[in-house]
């Protein structure tokens, strides 16, 4: 159906790269005559603007970035693939911390993730720009806490402390398109 040759998605093990795999493999063949390159961007800011300037290439959004698709919907040239909009559980995010001695209040998030916390904490937060960019902060020590996934925790070595709710997330997939 399109000439789709590339998808930007953040890097491995990000909720975002799963949806981008589930996709590809379980939804995308309805729209693809062949399976699109898979492009690791660490931003969302970087993957739209690979986006951007790749023809052919497309990106996904999660729903709950209401930020990115609402500045996308009023920028020129870019457009939302309705028909390609699809629904996916994602997988548990933890808050999760690099041994038994933390007791620090820094913890590394996405700043639409920091919701998840409870407020008692009383947490000072960093922006990370994907749920491996915190695991990474906490494993490097800019970070005593964070908000990520298996992922994350098995890479970095970090122990999980407890579990956050549970989401279904809608991916919103986007295109630069010059002649719209």
């Amino acid at each position: 159906m399109r000439n789709v040759k590339e998808i930007a998605s953040l890097e491995e093990g990000t909720c975002t790269d799963r949806a981008v795999g589930v996709f590809v493999n379980e939804v995308g063949q309805r729209f693809f005559e062949t399976d699109p390159a898979i492009i690791h961007k660490p931003t969302f800011a970087e993957m739209i603007e690979y986006t951007r300037t790749h023809p052919g290439a497309i990106t996904f959004i999660p729903h709950l970035r209401t930020d990115l698709n609402a500045a996308l919907t009023y920028v020129a040239h870019w457009r939302d693939l309705p028909e390609m909009v699809f629904p996916l559980k994602n997988p548990p995010l933890y808050l999760a911390d690099g041994g038994e001695k933390t007791t620090g209040k820094r913890c590394a998030a996405l700043p639409i993730l920091r919701n998840l916390i409870r407020e008692s904490l009383e947490l000072v937060f960093i922006d990370a720009h994907s749920t491996q960019d915190a695991a990474r902060k906490v494993q490097a020590g800019e970070a005593d806490l964070c908000v990520t996934n298996e992922h994350g925790v098995e890479a970095h070595g970090l122990r999980i402390r407890e579990q956050l709710k549970e989401m279904c997330i809608f991916w919103m997939p986007w295109v630069y398109d010059e002649g719209y």
